[in-house]
């Protein structure tokens, strides 16, 4: 199995902006209006109204979708598991002298691609290389489920 991995690090790398939300949100396709409405929600309730604010799961589907986007660097990694609950648990660390088992995304970067973070969905259009609607709607509820998650864990903060 091909797993690939954008982790936290690399998208904090991209920022994304009102620019972008107004440019996805006059693309006028289902998919950008959703992803504009997704961009608002973060930057206003996850992000605490900064602008720009990065975008993860974003950063991760833009990812699987444009190879160029990030340069793909294999590595043994293994998720700390055992320790107790805290800072270290559940952190993903590179082990080396072991075989690959992942590939890693680690430098995201719009300067890779034919179109900026605001021409994500008109490029798209434009070139009418759009992906299958279920693969697109598929991979906007992954970011929809990521911003929960965020949403979820910043309320448990005390």
């Amino acid at each position: 199995m091909n797993i690939q991995l954008t982790p936290l690090d690399a998208t904090n790398k991209i920022a994304f902006d009102r620019e972008d939300y107004e440019a996805w949100l006059a693309t006028g396709t289902p998919e950008s209006v959703l992803a504009a409405q997704l961009l608002d929600f973060s930057l206003v309730v996850v992000g605490g109204d900064v602008n720009p604010n990065p975008l993860w799961d974003m950063v991760a589907a833009i990812n699987l979708s444009e190879s160029a986007f990030s340069p793909e660097t294999p590595l043994h990694i293994e998720v700390d598991t055992e320790s107790a609950p805290g800072a270290t648990q559940g952190q993903t660390n590179a082990v080396s002298g072991l075989p690959p088992n992942v590939f890693v995304s680690l430098e995201p970067s719009f300067d890779n691609l034919p179109f900026n973070a605001s021409e994500v969905f008109s490029y798209l259009e434009e070139t009418k290389s759009v992906p299958e609607p279920t693969s697109v709607f598929g991979l906007l509820a992954l970011l929809a489920i990521g911003v929960g998650s965020q949403l979820n864990r910043k309320a448990k903060k005390p």
